[in-house]
């Protein structure tokens, strides 16, 4: 299983530069909580580097990051979470993209005690871009998760498992490589069907 998840990633980097014609990108405020019993509030990015499969989906290669302060009644720490791997972007109409970005992903949270954690990374954002001139910006909302299954806890050294989830709301911009209207050329000069 793991040799054939590395052939898989390793097929998409040598794909994705050879036909990537779309990158979007989001930066936001972003909230939400840890099994820490910590409320977060940071801010947050997202960048996908994509190959158009057609004018409605795009695959490729994604980040997400979360830079945010936690919070609870006795504590005042920090949370950094990172995610990077596959990227989609399903586009249904022009104006409208839904982003997905899943894969590994890591967290460090704490203040005088720290946490690490190592596991999964789900970050899933809806769009609506203003208009279609090419860049196209847009406001997105969204909802990033951090299931970690590997965790290594000061405060709690038998903790086995943590999660973090957030929800954000920003700014998102996309240089687009399809055309939506098919008889007008694409952007960067090659036809998509």
């Amino acid at each position: 299983m793991k040799k054939a998840f590395a052939i898989i990633m390793l097929a998409l980097m040598i794909a994705v530069p050879l036909g990537a014609a779309t990158e979007m990108g989001n930066i936001g405020f972003t909230g939400g909580y840890s099994t820490r019993d910590a409320g977060i509030l940071g801010f947050n990015s997202t960048y996908q580097y994509l190959g158009d499969v057609s004018r409605y989906v795009g695959i490729g290669l994604s980040t997400h990051a979360d830079v945010a302060f936690s919070f609870a009644h006795n504590y005042f720490g920090f949370l950094v979470g990172f995610i990077a791997g596959p990227g989609f972007e399903f586009r249904p109409t022009e104006e409208i993209a839904i982003n997905l970005t899943v894969g590994p992903a890591v967290i460090l949270e704490g203040a005088w005690d720290k946490s690490f954690g190592f596991g999964a990374g789900i970050d899933a954002s809806f769009t609506y871009y203003f208009d279609t001139t090419y860049p196209n910006i847009g406001v997105t909302v969204g909802t990033t998760l951090y299931p970690q299954f590997l965790v290594q806890d000061e405060r709690n050294p038998r903790k086995t498992f943590s999660f973090a989830g957030t929800g954000y709301i920003g700014l998102a911009w996309r240089f687009s490589g399809y055309s939506w209207d098919q008889l007008t050329p694409p952007p960067l000069g090659y036809a998509i069907y």
